[in-house]
């Protein structure tokens, strides 16, 4: 029996800890989906927006179950956006914080390790999920915080009763104290190892139940259950001396029961004695009496002094206590239906099983609009009281559970169908034998309102705080400590948020007039608020600024503090000392310009003043002038271009080097260049105009123009007679290199005839002179074909056609006899643009190119030629590359010139007209050429055609 009880204790321990683990697990579930559901609820248009991300977050409801707060942190981990928005928490960084980094590395949800909160400074859990793009990079962290002192937070944890001393705790794997009755221990390291080995083995992952003796000496049943969702576990520890009390108490039943029996027989034995039967009967008469007329006043019965009289002694003392209970029970339940029916709060009894209405109070009738008759005797379910019959389910559940249910939010729907908010309590009692629950509700419907409207007047002016480009502060007034600054004062000051917060203006230096600041507490202190001042401020780096401002006090948690807002005027000073000393240059500039600069009123042309520059040039003393208008002064020369003038003034606010025909006071006509802007005198407006006599000027450009025309009649007949002598040239040049073609032919047909008819006669010096005879009149003979081809290039006429530049490259690449002369050739044609171009002339440029690159590949073992091209940069770019003998980029200048050759002729043949050919096609085409390499190394050679010939 005595193993039987220690296992019961033992499993029903280990019961009490897996039912606070699977409750934990629950919460901490819920947290992970929640926050995971706000990760994925950020709208991808508002990644890339602080605002639209702070927009998002300030619909989230605040709590959302045992959240109370949720950050939006970017990839690199800055603070975008959080919901409450106060405190404000800036650009603070979090890439530090275990959590983020964790985050970052598994991209997936996960729960931190208990922590300290650096903004609320309570014990918290961080619950962190990663949004994630389609392309799998992390948009951004949402970090959620769970309170840990939360009462709605591990209800089965906080609640569960382990006998009268014993207790539950929760600590990490890591060795941190996450509850703990004690709540000054959460967040306490473990005690070290050794001090609890069964507290050890949990922390290895052990599970289940056994006996040890705790840090602090105390042999208790210790019961472990290991948490799914993180590295922690619930223990229970239950002390031995009261775990095992039923021991004890089943030892002393045995005695008791042994005792009893022995006094049994003993008081039977008294009883037949006959000692006791008549007093009993006596008694047992004087009890009926009482059970007939239980209020009646019945004779009190004379007892003797014996052991019935002690026993009817008893009796009346058992009976007074029975009736002071019935009045003190009677009184209560006066009391209860009193509070019962004049609590305004809804209050309701119900049975459990069925959920029958037994009772409501008029708090009920008032919330509901439901009288008593009405509800009394019906469901919740019939009245359609429960907006959402989940809710009902979970405070039932919860009920079941724990027995009771505090501050449960729920939402109920009137008679009317309006629906309320309310805040629950429940509890179970029992009536008649049967259980029942005695609800209160209150209607928080107007509260929530009122909160609701408190967060979005704090958000406004939050956002307002935090967006005001100016500087804005909130401070005691008691000692000038900083609460909150805003980026304004940031930017204004050089100082961080985190270098002002909780540290007063003074200790950071910024009046640079203390006294200023004396000033400005007695003036609020006097009348409250104080605008429009101007005081002296101290920047971070030392440099001194002028501050327009406006404060007022406000009472913030109990506190005077003032709210200040402020702008830099330094510079606004700074132009209007600017301003003034420009108005003095402008006095000066205006009287001492060698031009006429006159301001007159816009509307009718009236001169209000001029300078001595206008009285050299029109002739008019500044007397005179003032108080006329232009045209009573005669100046327009043609008055109807006044009106034009005025016109265009009008469109465009102010007329440059407009030439005009002034007539001055002597009649003389002048050319003057006129430059004027509209501006307000007075708020009247004018116009000033800067006006250049240009008579000597425009008579100068008259006679240039003439000389210009002159010479360009020369520059055309000599242009022509220049372009003539290039068509003869080249007709010359053609009809020569033609004419020599025959005789080169003659002379290398005769030598090849000497050479097979006379051999023998002309012995081998002989022969060796006819070969290089030969072999001179064919490359004569080339280069008389390369000079015709390329005279002929500049005559012939462009036949632009689509061209498929790819299949042409592969196609010259074909007929090339080196391309398929057993030679060990890497040849690569990629993809090219296709073009509008001359087939015959295009193809002569891959001719030569891609003959080019082979020759020059020639002596290498594992030759690499390739061709391609793409649209860059608005023109279509081809390229022809070797791995062959290269060339010196000092010398790539004359590459495209006639004749122009790099290489011996022993080592390769060619006649220095080929590349001269590509360029003259490129270049009627509209295109360029170039070419890079380097000795040994290959060579490159590009060109390009602009892509209107695409």
């Amino acid at each position: 029996m005595r193993e039987e009880i220690k296992t019961g204790v033992a499993n029903q321990l280990h019961s009490l800890v897996s039912y606070a683990a699977r409750g934990m697990d629950n919460d901490l579930g819920i947290a992970l989906e929640t926050t995971q559901a706000v990760a994925r609820g950020v709208p991808s248009a508002a990644i890339a927006s602080r605002e639209a991300i702070e927009h998002y977050m300030s619909h989230l409801p605040m709590p959302m179950g045992a959240i109370d707060r949720c950050i939006v942190l970017s990839p690199e981990g800055r603070a975008l956006a959080q919901q409450p928005p106060l405190p404000p928490i800036e650009d603070r960084n979090f890439a530090d914080r275990g959590y983020f980094r964790e985050v970052m590395a598994r991209r997936a949800a996960v729960i931190s390790t208990p922590i300290r909160g650096k903004v609320s400074g309570a014990p918290v859990v961080v619950v962190a999920a990663p949004r994630l793009a389609r392309d799998g990079k992390i948009d951004l962290v949402v970090a959620c915080t769970l309170n840990l002192l939360n009462e709605r937070l591990f209800g089965e944890a906080r609640t569960a009763l382990v006998g009268r001393t014993g207790y539950l705790y929760v600590a990490s794997r890591d060795r941190k104290l996450v509850l703990h009755p004690d709540k000054s221990r959460i967040l306490a390291d473990s005690p070290p190892v050794g001090a609890n080995p069964a507290a050890d083995k949990a922390g290895a992952g052990f599970e289940g139940t056994e006996e040890s003796e705790n840090s602090s000496g105390l042999r208790a049943l210790m019961s472990f259950k290991q948490l799914k969702t993180t590295n922690w576990f619930v223990a229970g520890v239950y002390p031995l001396d009261e775990a095992y009390a039923p021991l004890h108490e089943a030892r002393g039943r045995v005695i008791g029961i042994a005792f009893a029996s022995m006094l049994a027989c003993a008081l039977c034995a008294w009883l037949l004695a006959g000692l006791l039967v008549r007093p009993v009967e006596r008694l047992t008469r004087h009890v009926g009496a009482l059970h007939d007329r239980p209020d009646a006043a019945v004779p009190r019965l004379s007892m003797r002094e014996d052991e019935v009289g002690e026993l009817g002694q008893a009796f009346y003392g058992l009976l007074a206590q029975l009736r002071e209970r019935e009045r003190s029970l009677r009184i209560s339940e006066d009391k209860f239906a009193k509070a019962f029916q004049s609590n305004p709060d809804f209050i309701m009894i119900s049975r459990i099983s069925d959920g029958r209405i037994v009772e409501v109070n008029r708090g009920f009738e008032i919330l509901t609009g439901y009288s008593a008759a009405e509800a009394v005797g019906r469901t919740t379910a019939d009245l359609g009281l429960w907006a959402d019959r989940a809710e009902r389910e979970e405070l039932i559940g919860r009920l079941l559970a724990h027995g009771n249910v505090r501050d449960f939010d729920a939402r109920f729907v009137t008679k009317d169908g309006s629906i309320r908010d309310v805040l629950s309590s429940a509890t179970i009692i029992e009536l008649d034998g049967e259980p029942h629950l005695i609800g209160t509700s209150r209607d928080i419907t107007d509260l929530k309102r009122a909160q609701e409207a408190l967060r979005r007047s704090e958000e406004r002016f939050a956002k307002a705080f935090n967006a005001n480009p100016n500087y804005a502060t909130v401070s005691r007034l008691e000692d000038g400590r900083f609460v909150a600054v805003n980026k304004g004062f940031e930017r204004l000051t050089g100082w961080k948020a985190q270098e002002a917060l909780g540290r007063t203006a003074l200790e950071i230096g910024l009046w640079a007039e203390p006294a200023e600041r004396d000033e400005l507490v007695r003036r609020l202190r006097e009348d409250g608020e104080w605008h429009g001042f101007k005081v002296h401020f101290r920047k971070k780096s030392g440099e001194a600024i002028l501050i327009e401002g406006s404060c007022v006090l406000a009472e913030i948690g109990g506190e005077q503090q003032i709210i200040g807002v402020g702008r830099d005027i330094t510079e606004v000073q700074r132009a209007q000392d600017a301003l003034r000393q420009s108005e003095e240059k402008f006095a000066k500039v205006f009287h001492a310009s060698p031009d006429w600069i006159v301001i007159v009123r816009l509307e009718d042309g009236l001169i209000l003043d001029a300078n001595e520059g206008f009285e050299r040039l029109s002739g008019f003393s500044v007397d005179e002038a003032v108080g006329h208008t232009t045209l009573e002064l005669g100046l327009w020369a043609y008055p109807e271009k006044r009106s034009r003038f005025l016109a265009d003034l009008k469109a465009r606010g102010s007329v440059s080097n407009a030439e005009f025909e002034v007539r001055t006071k002597d009649g003389t006509l002048r050319d003057m260049l006129t430059s004027s802007v509209a501006i307000e005198i007075g708020g009247t407006p004018c116009l000033i105009s800067i006006v250049r006599d240009v008579s000597d000027q425009r008579r100068a450009e008259e006679d240039i123009r003439n000389l210009n025309v002159d010479l360009e009649h020369r520059v055309k007949e000599r242009t022509a007679e220049l372009e003539e002598a290039i068509r003869e040239l080249e007709s010359f040049s053609y009809s020569v290199s033609h004419d020599l073609r025959s005789p080169l032919r003659a002379i290398a047909g005769y030598a090849k005839v000497i050479e097979e008819d006379y051999a023998p006669q002309i012995g081998a010096e002989g022969r060796g002179q006819l070969d290089r005879i030969i072999s001179n009149a064919i490359r004569m003979g080339e280069l008389i074909d390369d000079m015709l081809d390329f005279a002929r290039i500049g005559r012939v006429e462009l036949k632009r056609a689509p061209l498929d530049m790819a299949s042409l490259a592969r196609e010259v690449l074909s007929e090339l006899p080196e391309a398929g002369a057993g030679r060990r050739i890497d040849v690569r044609i990629g993809p090219m643009p296709t073009v509008r171009a001359d087939r015959s002339l295009v193809r002569q440029v891959w001719l030569n190119l891609l003959g080019n690159a082979l020759k020059f590949t020639r002596q290498c073992e594992q030759a690499v030629v390739e061709a391609g091209g793409s649209v860059e940069a608005g023109e279509a770019c081809f390229f022809v590359r070797d791995n062959g003998a290269g060339f010196d980029m000092a010398y790539a200048g004359k590459l495209f010139h006639v004749f122009q050759r790099l290489h011996r002729d022993t080592a390769f043949e060619g006649t220095g007209v080929g590349l001269a050919i590509v360029a003259r096609v490129v270049q009627r085409h509209g295109g360029r050429v170039w070419a890079e390499g380097a000795p040994g190394q290959g060579a490159t050679f590009h060109f390009s055609l602009p892509v209107t010939a695409l």
